[in-house]
């Protein structure tokens, strides 16, 4: 009860990283004593992995009258990360990533960067694909290094990557390699 009261003297904007920052069954206390509207307001301070993280921990029921009154493209990127277990590569995944064709130049992907900015407010990882295959991610910096018509297919570094449907042990062993 202590807790309660004291999560809700915090501002919304602070409530959902305390939630994050709780085990699954003290989320799911809290969030069991607060009305729809309240976890809406928390949920619009987070990314769409935290948001989902959190309403794993509310009923099916409460779950899709929350995303019916949640709006924009938060709602969307939310929907589609509930679709997969939480313990699976898709599960975890982050959707704040670009991709782009290997022989695109530095001023295709910054117009392109520029439009994702626009739309979520969040600078994106540059994923670089090639006949729909990941052959690596180009880094942040080389954006501002090279010139507007510069191909970027020699500026890529590789990254380990896996199957959406990998368990969180082979995702975890993945990135360890």
């Amino acid at each position: 009860r202590g807790r309660r009261k004291f999560f809700r003297e915090l501002s919304p904007n602070k409530r959902g990283f305390v939630l994050l920052a709780m085990s699954p069954d003290q989320q799911a206390d809290i969030l069991l004593h607060m009305k729809n509207t309240e976890v809406i307001g928390i949920l619009h301070y987070l990314d769409p992995d935290e948001a989902t993280d959190i309403l794993h921990n509310v009923s099916h029921h409460r779950r899709a009258s929350i995303l019916e009154q949640l709006g924009g493209d938060i709602r969307g990127k939310v929907e589609f990360l509930l679709k997969f277990n939480p313990k699976s590569a898709a599960g975890m995944m982050s959707l704040d990533y670009i991709q782009v064709e290997v022989k695109s130049t530095f001023k295709d992907v910054s117009r392109i960067i520029q439009r994702h900015e626009k739309r979520t407010g969040k600078f994106p990882t540059v994923l670089v694909v090639q006949e729909g295959f990941l052959v690596g991610e180009l880094p942040g910096h080389y954006l501002i290094l090279r010139k507007g018509g510069d191909k970027i297919d020699s500026h890529l570094r590789k990254v380990p990557h896996v199957r959406f449907d990998a368990n969180q042990k082979q995702v975890i062993r993945i990135f360890k390699n």
